[in-house]
């Protein structure tokens, strides 16, 4: 799609269906997302979200994903 060199995918968070609070329920408090890491040729890692509603919290999940990716980087380099 990206025309990445991708040499591994893994689905991290499967596909998940998720529910708003609102009652009653209606067909917009639903969304789908799923997580995807892809690990290029050069060994980079790329997280990719999938998914199928608005959020407004979107940036502060990248955030909490990205510092522990990091994180995790760095736990396997010591």
């Amino acid at each position: 799609m990206l025309d990445l060199p991708a040499k591994n995918v893994t689905i991290l968070e499967g596909s998940n269906i998720h529910v708003l609070p609102s009652m009653p329920y209606s067909a917009q408090d639903f969304y789908t997302s799923i997580d995807v890491l892809a690990e290029l040729d050069n060994g980079t890692q790329v997280i990719i979200e999938i998914q199928v509603h608005h959020q407004n919290f979107f940036i502060n999940r990248l955030w909490a994903y990205l510092c522990s990716q990091v994180n995790q980087n760095l736990e396997k380099i010591r």
